[in-house]
């Protein structure tokens, strides 16, 4: 009879786990690129957990929003970068011992942009509205660049005295469009 030789696999699953492979963002949002943020915890010791920490390396192919400041004359002023990805598909890979684990962050502009307005303006009577500058008046902000402002003032009526109402709405470009009506008092 010949020899049988029994082979034991001690087999260990994985401490190091995610707590999800996708991570859907809005932009604007910073992102976390620590190992922390993301590692399963549970099951882990305290100790487990400290040195998965102090011992995984992180890589990303985030790309953070660069704002560039012109002055009236289109002279540039400053550049900024922002703390917030902008829109696209990335991956954080994070690498412990032999292990590679991989989060894809999906980054979208799903968000209107905020109009911020008088809630009325005053007009002069007969006062020729396609030449009215109604932009000094209005304000948008959005994390996105954003198209002229649509003004629709097919209700106003220059010619009599009077409260008349006014549509005003903007969109990013990521057609992402808010509006707002005003009152427009004709005197």
């Amino acid at each position: 009879m010949g020899a049988v030789k029994v082979l034991f696999c001690d087999f260990q699953q994985s401490e190091f786990i995610l707590k999800f492979d996708t991570i859907n963002v809005e932009l604007g949002q910073t992102v976390s690129t620590d190992i922390d943020s993301y590692l399963d915890k549970n099951k882990l010791s305290n100790k487990v957990v400290k040195k998965i920490i102090k011992e995984t390396e992180g890589k990303d192919n985030l790309k953070y929003v660069k704002v560039i400041n012109k002055d009236e004359n289109g002279k540039v002023i400053s550049k900024e970068e922002k703390d917030y990805p902008e829109v696209g598909n990335y991956e954080m890979h994070f690498i412990y011992e032999n292990e590679v684990a991989t989060i894809k962050v999906i980054v979208k502009d799903t968000a209107k942009p905020e109009i911020k307005a008088p809630t009325s303006i005053d007009i002069f009577q007969y006062t020729d509205l396609s030449t009215f500058n109604f932009d000094e008046l209005l304000e948008s902000m959005d994390y996105s660049d954003v198209k002229d402002w649509i003004v629709n003032t097919s209700k106003v009526d220059v010619n009599t005295v009077g409260t008349n109402k006014l549509k005003v709405s903007i969109q990013d470009k990521y057609k992402n469009k808010a509006s707002k009506k005003l009152k427009v008092n004709v005197v």
